[in-house]
């Protein structure tokens, strides 16, 4: 830490001193610490007769983030190919603006070689949810696709970090929505639950409640959802869109966000898709008016 702290070269003795160990037992040390942090996104440098000091990928911007690092005591430092792949989607599916790789490799003190094939392994992780890697010369990387797709590949992100999802448990996601009341949408969708033929089963409450936070979180970054005109027209004969208009009325009162249109029309893809289709009797006729001829005749095809 002495090392990031300084910006002049600091002498093994100096080291020795404030240590209170020999300037040999710092020199060792030195040398292990070089071994261990080889391919890293830092460098320790030996100047003869000047002392050492640390170089890193990214300039004085990556020595920023490190030692933020550092003082974060809950911060783990992935280091598992796995956990770096998806601390780089994480980054990716939250980011507004460019990443670079030199930031990335700073971030978890790999080389820009190990992040290159991360970032490929992230990008197959985004071209299963219909996203895909845009990667500007000079600029970075940053996810291009749809709001709605972008939407479903965060909740599934959170989805694969959190396996047990109970109906009054949200503490698992608190971390992704520290500026959002989940406890809040909680009591909404209970309430909203009132108006509706059927309960949600545990898992499709916490999926909802996802759903909700992601969109409260998105539309205060200015980005909104658009819904094709047939959709729409097929969504608003359902009940579900009677509670999800509801549901909107309330967020909109206790988050002071205003949704547009096409939010209620997701939150009733949601209900829909956790309804409890159990009558054996149901016709085509029933399925066509709540999801349309178009996606009937996507699955015929």
């Amino acid at each position: 830490m002495k090392l990031l702290e300084t910006k002049k070269p600091i002498t093994s003795e100096y080291l020795s001193r404030l240590l209170g160990v020999s300037s040999r037992t710092i020199r060792n040390d030195i040398k292990e610490l070089k071994e261990e942090i080889k391919d890293k996104a830092m460098e320790i440098i030996t100047l003869p007769g000047v002392g050492y000091f640390i170089k890193f990928v990214g300039g004085d911007k990556g020595k920023d983030v490190i030692k933020e690092v550092l003082d974060d005591d809950n911060y783990v430092i992935p280091s598992m190919p796995e956990e770096r792949v998806r601390h780089i989607i994480k980054r990716l599916l939250y980011a507004d603006c460019f990443i670079t790789l030199e930031e990335l490799a700073t971030e978890l003190y790999v080389s820009k070689s190990t992040i290159v094939n991360d970032v490929d392994a992230a990008e197959e992780w985004l071209l299963k949810h219909n996203l895909k890697l845009f990667r500007k010369p000079n600029y970075g990387i940053k996810i291009s696709g749809s709001e709605m797709n972008l939407r479903f590949a965060i909740s599934d992100f959170i989805n694969e970090q959190n396996n047990k999802l109970t109906l009054f448990d949200v503490s698992s996601f608190e971390e992704m929505f520290k500026d959002i009341s989940l406890d809040k949408i909680k009591n909404i969708i209970i309430e909203a639950q009132k108006d509706m033929d059927y309960e949600l089963c545990s898992v499709s409450f916490s999926n909802l409640l996802i759903h909700i936070a992601i969109a409260i979180k998105r539309i205060k970054q200015k980005k909104t959802i658009s819904v094709p005109d047939d959709i729409f027209e097929n969504m608003k004969k359902s009940k579900e869109y009677v509670v999800a208009q509801s549901i909107v009325n309330s967020i909109e009162k206790d988050f002071n966000v205003n949704m547009p249109a096409g939010e209620a029309i997701y939150i009733t893809m949601h209900l829909l898709g956790a309804k409890p289709f159990e009558d054996i009797n149901l016709g085509l006729g029933d399925i066509r008016s709540i999801i349309g001829d178009k996606l009937i005749n996507v699955v015929k095809r």
